[in-house]
């Protein structure tokens, strides 16, 4: 597990620091610098040092991140490195933490916004508008996932197939294009597809081949005469034809990775093209052409499959990676980056209501940095969701509505009763996010989310 500021509260020596102290500085500085370009201007306005000085080029962010500190150690400016850091990042709530815990003094934001703010209160005056949760990723509103991130990238490297499941919303797409984004810092030439499978015929697979085939080739006149040629040999099958495309028109001649990112919906999940789409990749997968070598594989679905009635990881013959809450660090960076004063209290209630979600907890914290404040969040969510109401909610109360054995469960357990659940339906509601299992009972996974059964009531 990566080391947290908090678990490492040795105050700082300015002449060295051991594993532990390296390790959370580290993590603490990848949270708030997240570009190279970030790094450059922390190193070159706050030590007045350019990047290039201190790091070879080409070097992914947790590189920069290690060799920024080991030179700062060098330098005997350490202090410079954290104070610098904190004046670039004022209210980056993690390294306001380290610097307490290792005595050096944080200068205080210009703003402060507390969790408890009435309505109408300040309103954040920091690097720009606040982003609100929902739209497409951008970095700066990013907060680092180590370990995530680190099997991911360690999978891109090697060519081993990238899977990740968690319900929607729980930051895939953010944690998948951060993933690409540091495989460009280091491969700049690399390149990606991204292939939403809800969006592609399903019922039919040489179709739905034709229609991967036209995602993947270069828009240009040769490419989509060269495919129809490939595509007129009635003695190829289906999946020779595609293949043949792949490697002749999309593999040809490529030293860099390119990745084919699929976001994988239920219905796909389900449908007749499943089986031959998997059975093509795994073909793929061990083709022994230097070709087929930077070719690198991502899939990415909501459901588990074992919530469908089948496993489908066996079939891909790999680990899958499931995502997870956001760590209680992870969440008080989120909130340093909102400018929303955070304490124990406030992340406790926090917690409660949303846990973790990245989705919801951006819901929550957006609503008190514009001025809201958490005694109003907390009365309205049990209500009817309140701020909560979005995608999230409203997708889950769908679900329940067109399933009354689930909603009949989310009720029981909302109520408190003890009646055992039905496997199948609890293992449903636990792909979907809804409960979870604490090794002796259901519960709601989210305390928003005792709001469902009067939602799917009242609508």
């Amino acid at each position: 597990m990566p080391t947290t500021a908090q678990e490492s509260t040795s105050p700082l020596d300015t002449s060295r620091l051991d594993g532990a102290q390296i390790a959370a500085l580290r993590e603490v500085l990848l949270s708030a610098f997240q570009q190279t370009l970030q790094f450059d201007q922390l190193t070159r306005v706050r030590l007045d040092t350019p990047l290039a000085e201190i790091v070879s080029d080409g070097a992914n962010l947790r590189d920069i991140a290690y060799t920024v500190i080991l030179w700062a150690a060098s330098q005997g400016r350490l202090r410079d490195l954290v104070v610098g850091a904190l004046e670039e990042r004022p209210t980056h709530a993690p390294l306001r933490a380290l610097a307490v815990a290792w005595g050096v003094p944080a200068p205080q934001p210009a703003a402060s916004f507390s969790a408890s703010a009435p309505p109408g209160g300040p309103r954040p005056s920091s690097e720009g508008a606040i982003d609100p949760p929902g739209g497409p990723y951008n970095p700066r509103w990013y907060v680092s996932r180590p370990e995530p991130e680190e099997w991911i990238e360690s999978h891109l490297r090697t060519g081993v197939p990238v899977v990740l499941q968690a319900p929607r919303y729980m930051g895939r797409s953010w944690l998948m294009a951060r993933a690409l984004e540091r495989l460009r810092e280091t491969t700049p030439d690399a390149l990606l597809h991204e292939i939403n499978l809800g969006r592609v015929d399903r019922a039919d697979f040489e179709r739905l081949a034709r229609q991967l085939a036209g995602k993947f080739v270069p828009r240009s006149a040769e490419a989509k005469a060269r495919v129809e040629e490939i595509w007129s040999d009635d003695m190829a099958t289906v999946e020779d034809r595609l293949s043949q495309v792949v490697e002749e028109l999309v593999l040809v001649d490529r030293k860099a990775p390119i990745a084919f990112v699929y976001d994988v919906p239920d219905a796909f999940l389900q449908g007749p093209c499943w089986g031959p789409f998997i059975q093509l990749h795994r073909t793929w997968m061990q083709e022994l052409s230097p070709r087929w070598r930077t070719l690198r594989l991502v899939f990415s679905w909501s459901s588990h499959p074992r919530a469908l009635g089948y496993d489908t990881t066996s079939q891909l013959n790999r680990e899958v990676l499931v995502v997870r809450d956001m760590a209680p660090d992870e969440v008080a960076a989120l909130a340093g980056l909102h400018g929303v004063a955070w304490d124990m209290p406030s992340a406790a209630r926090v917690a409660k209501l949303c846990g973790g979600h990245p989705f919801l907890v951006r819901q929550c914290l957006h609503e008190l940095a514009t001025g809201g404040s958490l005694d109003a969040i907390e009365a309205q969510a049990l209500i009817d969701g309140g701020v909560f109401r979005s995608p999230v909610l409203d997708d889950a109360a769908a679900l329940l509505r067109e399933n009354p054995a689930m909603l009949a469960a989310v009720r029981s357990v909302v109520d408190g009763e003890a009646a055992a659940l039905d496997a199948k339906v609890a293992r449903a509601l636990d792909s979907a996010g809804v409960l979870a299992h604490d090794g002796a009972r259901w519960r709601i996974r989210y305390g928003v989310y005792a709001a469902l059964p009067r939602i799917v009531a009242t609508s």
